[in-house]
């Protein structure tokens, strides 16, 4: 019987080199899987693979979709542990809108958007959730070696070498290219570097995301388990004053108010992958609709 470690975490948040990390100090060796469609995942590899430790990470998995898992896990398991593991919510949005963008080049697809609107919407529901589930925060985990040191603590490991290198699983830095004059573990202010992004502007002020990144950066999302929160008025400031000019993008505005965080569209993300994620993520997009205008 298998012990289970859950990452639960979003694109861009710096995770894979926690991961890195968690595994480099663990007194045991862990298997990792990366961030498996939830269908593959249950059906498949929780059935198929044989290793006495298993972690697995999870990039803006839903509630619904992690209860999903862990039904699964515990019929199986020695033991199973939960770990939250969260970003700035502001420089994650940057990060991962201008990955998106240097992907889609000639400009961003609906499909896109959506699976940005992903992202946001999981960072948003697991950085407000209070819950006895431990939580950790990637910003002071980068940048503060105390905060490090009592992290591995909390998770029973056996070291805490300082970090030298940001994980390139999982891509990387999205900024790479662009800043490199700062510190590669500098990733604090990321979303300075997107402020005048239109698409990242579109999506951060619209009214549907723009209160869950206010709670979060003015400090009323509840604190991680060692008393860390997102607290950060300078970029909180910048996203009312932003907000004060905002221009409407017809385009994203109509996808952000059609796609609710407990959408069909988003269950779908989740499950599949590769083209069958896609045509179905387009149905559920449309079932989505429907139901908004009834």
């Amino acid at each position: 019987m298998p012990e289970y470690l859950n990452v639960i975490s979003t694109k861009r948040s710096g995770h894979h080199a926690f991961i890195a990390w968690y595994r480099h100090h663990a007194p045991d060796q862990w298997m990792h899987l990366n961030n498996r469609s939830l269908d593959r995942l249950i059906r498949r590899d929780l059935v198929k693979v044989d290793a006495p430790r298993i972690l697995i990470n999870f990039e803006g998995v839903t509630p619904e979709g992690i209860e999903r898992v862990r039904a699964r896990e515990d019929g199986t398991a020695k033991s199973r542990t939960d770990v939250i593991f969260l970003r700035h919510p502001l420089n994650m949005l940057a990060s991962f809108v201008h990955r998106v963008e240097k992907k889609f080049a000639k400009g961003l697809t609906g499909l896109a958007v959506h699976t940005i609107l992903r992202q946001v919407h999981a960072q948003n529901y697991w950085s407000s959730l209070r819950t006895d589930l431990p939580r950790y925060s990637y910003d002071p985990w980068v940048s503060d070696e105390s905060y490090r040191a009592k992290m591995a603590d909390a998770l029973g490991l056996t070291g805490n070498s300082p970090l030298k290198d940001i994980s390139e699983y999982g891509g990387g830095s999205s900024f790479t290219g662009v800043d490199d004059t700062v510190d590669p573990l500098d990733r604090l202010n990321r979303w300075s570097i997107k402020s005048d992004s239109a698409i990242f502007k579109s999506i951060a002020t619209h009214p549907a995301i723009m209160s869950g990144l206010l709670d979060a950066l003015e400090g009323r999302h509840p604190a991680d388990s060692l008393g860390y929160r997102f607290d950060d008025l300078r970029a909180a400031e910048w996203l009312k004053n932003a907000a004060k000019e905002r221009v409407a993008d017809p385009a994203v505005d109509d996808i952000i108010s059609n796609t609710p965080p407990g959408g069909r569209a988003m269950s779908v993300m989740e499950r599949r992958s590769g083209w069958p994620r896609k045509l179905g993520q387009m149905h559920a997009i449309l079932e989505d609709r429907l139901r908004a205008s009834r």
